[in-house]
């Protein structure tokens, strides 16, 4: 069921099957789920519970609590475990993975939040990126655009007129940061390192990249004033996308 018409499925507590020709997206309200954060934090191992008590402001505290917490009972309907027994830790660049036999390897995963929204993807054994900005009205889409974006991009952003100039900004900001998520790439990547990403506003484009690799970037529908893009390495891929609830897993039963 869809009550909001854009795709996404209602999680029921089934255990889901995560094809190799699938990629999984799943989506939280944090705002409602702030009533889950007394059991989310249990969810969390020590280095995690003592990263969440260096965040200065309460608000990004609970945003970590919950977007984690929530990451591990995402992963632990895969694994068949309890969300604290999921096996995560961080590779050589530092992105976090799944570690502890190939089974479970094969698994990847990404994660991404702002401003009360966090998205998790999921994947077998395809590197992917997912990342999710809200608009804010007077962020300095320009500015940005000049300074990150190649020059291609630049000029689509700065030509594109009212609130279309901002669309054109943030579905560029995404993609690329999906795609240098997925890669290992960091922001501070020169432009030229990045494909091109203005175009289309299809919700799915294969690029064939010149790193030998190929991907799918995924435009992800959301509600007004939040753009997100999926990128996952191969072609030929099925998307869906899951809204999560706090249920209890029917495999644990």
């Amino acid at each position: 069921m869809d009550p909001d018409g854009l795709g996404w499925e209602t999680y029921d507590g089934s255990r889901v099957a995560l094809r190799t020709s699938e990629v999984h997206l799943w989506r939280i309200d944090l705002d409602q789920e702030r009533r889950n954060l007394e059991a989310m934090e249990r969810n969390l191992i020590g280095t995690e519970i003592e990263k969440s008590r260096r965040f200065r402001f309460g608000k990004d505290r609970e945003q970590f609590i919950l977007s984690h917490g929530i990451l591990r009972e995402v992963l632990g309907t895969y694994l068949k475990v309890e969300p604290k027994d999921v096996p995560i830790a961080s590779d050589s660049r530092g992105k976090p993975e799944i570690i502890g036999g190939s089974k479970k390897a094969e698994l990847r995963f990404n994660l991404s939040h702002s401003e009360g929204m966090t998205l998790i993807a999921t994947a077998m054994n395809r590197d992917l990126g997912v990342d999710v900005e809200y608009a804010e009205p007077d962020f300095p889409v320009l500015e940005v655009a000049q300074h990150f974006f190649t020059g291609r991009e630049a000029e689509l952003v700065a030509s594109s007129k009212g609130t279309e100039r901002s669309e054109a900004f943030f579905r560029i900001w995404t993609r690329r940061e999906a795609y240098m998520k997925a890669t290992g790439a960091g922001l501070g990547s020169p432009s030229a390192s990045v494909p091109f990403f203005g175009g289309g506003t299809s919700s799915e484009t294969v690029h064939n990249f010149k790193n030998g690799r190929e991907w799918t970037c995924f435009d992800i529908k959301l509600e007004r004033n939040y753009f997100a893009a999926l990128v996952v390495e191969g072609r030929d891929l099925g998307l869906r996308m899951f809204k999560w609830r706090l249920v209890r897993p029917r495999y644990r039963e």
